[in-house]
């Protein structure tokens, strides 16, 4: 995940240690949400692409490039996730480990801007209730997943814009 429970509960001191679990649930869903707009994972992990072929060089779908399970290239730019065969391949898989072994804080501070876009008056309650009863105390929450339509805000795309890979 892209950022901790702590770290939003220190910017909301409203929040209390029962919603937790939902305010986790919120930064994975979150996470996910900022990964598909930049169409790349950011924490480190095992990754697997296909290369299609005949080319002299491929941009990894994740990066940067911590290790990689192949030795046959000329040059491999870990920072941008970019490798360059000695000679064209074709039609192959490639394994390698890549992304961030600590999170940029821009990353961190797009999840927890997205966070203070659906909370109103510091309340996390407000964001995820789709109607209360007084007598006899009901509440109906809606799925977090719902509430992050199509699109992310704007200051969040402003953040992570310079971390978008390639599709």
């Amino acid at each position: 995940m892209l950022a901790t429970v702590e770290n939003i509960m220190q910017i909301d001191k409203n929040l209390t240690e029962a919603e937790k679990p939902l305010l986790e649930h919120f930064i994975k869903v979150a996470t996910s949400k900022i990964e598909e707009y930049c169409y790349r994972k950011f924490e480190k992990s095992d990754f697997q692409d296909y290369i299609e072929g005949p080319t002299c060089h491929y941009n990894l779908k994740n990066y940067p490039v911590i290790s990689i399970d192949f030795n046959d290239y000329r040059r491999l730019d870990k920072e941008r996730g970019i490798i360059y065969f000695n000679t064209p391949v074709r039609d192959f898989t490639i394994d390698y480990v890549a992304g961030y072994e600590k999170i940029p804080s821009e990353l961190e501070l797009a999840v927890l801007m997205y966070y203070k876009t659906f909370v109103t008056n510091g309340e996390l309650r407000d964001f995820t209730m789709s109607n209360y009863r007084l007598g006899d105390e009901s509440a109906n929450y809606v799925a977090i997943e719902k509430l992050f339509n199509g699109s992310i805000p704007t200051v969040v795309a402003n953040l992570v814009s310079g971390f978008r890979g390639r599709i």
